[in-house]
């Protein structure tokens, strides 16, 4: 008696920082994911970021304000699905402004 190999799907992992500035930016697009968590690590307290989710660009101070140190996560669990859609920034001011973003 041998072992078997077990097939699994490799789960993609990104783990990047962005630049946003005062213009709509899709800062990730519609994919499979089981958790994301994106946080502004903007320097500036100015630089305040407007993340926003669907099909539509992110409109300044309509949608999930992140001061900077502030953040957003989403996780599966039972009985709910992590958002799939597209997810848009937009900076307050020129900045440009940074998010660390974090999905698998």
């Amino acid at each position: 008696m041998g072992l078997k190999p077990v097939a699994f799907e490799v789960e993609k992992t990104r783990n990047d920082v962005v630049s946003v500035d005062n213009s709509s930016t899709t800062i990730s697009a519609a994919t499979k994911r089981v958790v994301y968590h994106i946080k502004n690590i903007s320097a500036n307290a100015d630089e305040v970021i407007t993340l926003h989710f669907g099909s539509q660009p992110a409109i300044a101070t309509y949608g999930v304000v992140l001061n900077p140190g502030d953040s957003c996560t989403d996780s599966n669990s039972e009985g709910y699905l992590c958002y799939q859609g597209d997810i848009y920034a937009i900076c307050a001011v020129a900045g440009p402004g940074s998010l660390a973003v974090f999905e698998r």
